[in-house]
């Protein structure tokens, strides 16, 4: 019986593409498994905070020495240390893992956008002299404050814009 990288010969092409799919399955947990190295990124994380391992330990209420084993990647980083890691920090957990932020949804991008060209559609109605750049500014803001899915508060942004000027102008 002829071997194939998927084992010996299958006998038929049932057994042949379970096999490949058992492969392959295989090699994208090997492949997720050497992506996710939270060890690295916490060493990382901490450096960039400029903390030392003392301080970082007491941040994740470890001692010193679980913290080097947790960096060194001999040791994994429980839940709650994870948890103390982005109460303290706010750091994208994903990130922490994977080393990329969680992937935005298309749907969320779209929201992000219908958000912001709402502010757009709406200063420039209500504030036909503004400039681009502020239009942009705003715009910007309205679409960072409105969670996915939602519809933008714009009579806050409004109300806001609107002292500002008046506020420019030396009418308030």
């Amino acid at each position: 019986m002829a071997k194939y990288r998927f084992g010996p010969r299958p006998e038929n092409d049932d057994e042949a593409s379970e096999a490949m799919e058992r492969e392959l399955f295989r090699e994208e947990c090997e492949r997720r498994r050497d992506i996710c190295q939270p060890h690295i990124r916490l060493k990382a994380l901490r450096k960039s905070y400029k903390l030392s391992q003392e301080e970082m330990a007491e941040v994740l209420q470890v001692s010193r020495r679980t913290l080097q084993d947790f960096e060194r990647g001999k040791r994994a980083i429980p839940s709650d240390a994870v948890a103390r890691l982005y109460g303290r920090f706010n750091c994208d957990l994903h990130a922490l893992f994977v080393g990329q932020p969680y992937p935005i949804s298309r749907e969320d991008r779209a929201s992000f956008v219908k958000a912001g060209l709402d502010a757009v559609f709406e200063l420039m109605r209500k504030f036909p002299d503004m400039s681009a750049e502020d239009v942009r500014h705003y715009a910007t803001l309205t679409a960072e404050l409105t969670d996915p899915g939602e519809d933008p508060e714009l009579g806050w942004l409004l109300e806001m814009v609107g002292r500002r000027r008046a506020e420019a102008e030396g009418l308030l």
